[in-house]
């Protein structure tokens, strides 16, 4: 999330569903994909995760839920 977003913008994890499909009996590797996130209006956003096995079987998905929110200004002091 920090490297997709503007520097204006900020995230918080608000929640994870997460779904065990089979036992990983190898290493694992995690690929994620998000939506373009524009500045502006806070929102949700859903994060996919889906975590593969070195045979390419999917082993976990997992979808997380981001809080993100234009960053509060900083105010002098």
């Amino acid at each position: 999330m920090e490297a997709s977003l503007s520097k204006d913008m900020r995230w918080l994890p608000k929640g994870m569903n997460v779904k065990y499909l089979k036992k990983a009996e190898t290493d694992v590797v995690a690929h994620c994909t998000a939506p373009d996130i524009a500045d502006g209006e806070p929102r949700e956003s859903v994060v996919h995760v889906d975590i593969k096995d070195m045979r390419g079987t999917t082993v976990c998905q997992a979808d997380v839920i981001m809080w993100v929110s234009p960053k509060k200004p900083k105010t002098a002091g």
